[in-house]
């Protein structure tokens, strides 16, 4: 959820540039996640999801943003 705690037995299964695939929600938890709701993802590539963003946020465990990274490209 977006407070960090997990939808058990969910999981991201792949993830492609602009999206990714969640599986394993019952039909009841897949109805409760509306168009606009917020959730947290933990990604299962950090490559592909790292790449997708200029810059991060960096946080203290909550919601109180506490830093920022800038995007480094190359190696």
């Amino acid at each position: 959820d977006a407070a960090g705690g997990a939808l058990p037995p969910a999981r991201v299964a792949r993830v492609h540039q602009e999206h990714g695939f969640v599986e394993g929600l019952p039909p009841e938890s897949v109805a409760a996640l509306e168009v606009g709701r917020r959730v947290r993802i933990l990604p299962n590539h950090a490559c592909a999801t790292a790449a997708m963003h200029d810059g991060y946020h960096v946080t203290d465990g909550g919601e109180e943003i506490v830093a920022g990274w800038s995007r480094i490209g190359g190696w």
